[in-house]
């Protein structure tokens, strides 16, 4: 029994709407939804107890506390046993209550323990890129990211970041390795995987990883991301991803490998960040016009973008339209990334 997980992400991009309207991380609002139950008096949230269990509710869209474990696997329980129960008393998925686990500073948990990533059995015959010559890449093919630290090393710590802080949870290395193979078994593609490119954008807004703010670049470290990750556990990936994926378009390596891999896969590149681009840009504009927090409905297609979930973002974009009369320039922008005809 239970929401399908759809449903259940459905209402996380509900959440993360919510935190960016509040002008905060979705980590934070959730952080302060708890220590606001607390406050008031709760009795779904014990004292010590580190893991709690919150609802999202349909109909109305409240988020609340409705019970809390000492350890992970307890909370898991009682989610799994609130998720069995909700069809007493709601009779569809979309206003039902979906169930989610946290912890109080409010770290997202999965409501199931992931399972360990095996090791590919198909061997990759493709040349692989040794460490030194990847750190080679990190640190002169892309902007600094971190000012304390050589990108080589914040490659090295997105790796081996985790979600939140239990010891047999996987690394994103793990994790992402898990998600290319299911991919290249299915014959799908890395950009356009929501599952994988919202994870990415999941462990960013925890705060777990840094990524390069420009969203081109960003897009570029992501390849080289998959590629380690892929490397350093074995995975075939030769079809999924390739040098000039995070190679810089006016590079002259880019240009040779037009004979390696052909002009249509390289025109489908260029054609991809074409399109990044046009969302930097977009991103840029609904900042100089509101700050550094931006429009909030804007931040939330664009975050819905970089997930993958494009016609997601394209129903939300043209839900919230009164909410953006006001910003003109932005509209046009907006309309004209995801083609938008409002006539």
């Amino acid at each position: 029994m239970g929401q399908p997980p759809a449903e259940s992400e459905r209402r996380m991009v509900y959440l993360v709407a919510t935190a960016n309207a509040d002008g905060v991380k979705p980590n934070e609002y959730v952080r302060r939804t708890i220590q606001s139950a607390v406050q008031r008096g709760t009795l779904f949230i014990q004292e010590g107890h580190g893991f709690v269990v919150m609802g999202y509710d349909g109909f109305d869209h409240d988020f609340f506390p409705c019970g809390s474990g000492e350890t992970v696997e307890e909370a898991r329980e009682i989610a799994q046993a609130k998720k069995g129960e909700e069809h007493l008393y709601s009779s569809g998925d979309d206003i039902s209550t979906t169930f989610h686990i946290f912890t109080r500073e409010g770290v997202p948990v999965p409501l199931v323990e992931p399972e360990a990533t095996p090791v590919d059995p198909v061997q990759t015959h493709e040349p692989s890129i040794q460490f030194k010559d990847i750190a080679e890449i990190a640190n002169t093919l892309f902007s600094r990211i971190d000012p304390e630290l050589e990108n080589e090393r914040v490659l090295a710590n997105t790796l081996v970041a985790k979600e939140y802080p239990v010891p047999r949870l996987p690394t994103l290395s793990a994790i992402i390795t898990d998600k290319l193979r299911v991919i290249r078994d299915a014959g799908g593609s890395v950009w356009e995987n929501q599952d994988l490119q919202g994870t990415i954008v999941h462990m960013e807004d925890l705060g777990r990883i840094s990524l390069p703010k420009d969203l081109v670049e960003r897009e570029r470290w992501i390849a080289l991301l998959l590629i380690t990750a892929a490397q350093e556990r074995g995975l075939a990936y030769g079809k999924l991803i390739i040098p000039p994926d995070y190679l810089p378009e006016d590079s002259e390596e880019f240009g040779k490998d037009r004979k390696v891999y052909g002009d249509a896969v390289l025109d489908k590149i260029l054609e991809r960040r074409t399109f990044t681009r046009a969302v930097g840009e977009l991103n840029t504009l609904e900042k100089e016009i509101n700050g550094e927090i931006g429009i909030p409905v804007v931040q939330t297609v664009i975050n819905m973008i970089l997930s993958g979930h494009l016609e997601q973002a394209r129903i939300y974009a043209s839900e919230e339209t009164d909410k953006l009369r006001s910003y003109p320039a932005v509209v046009k922008k907006l309309d004209e990334i995801l083609d938008i005809n409002r006539s």
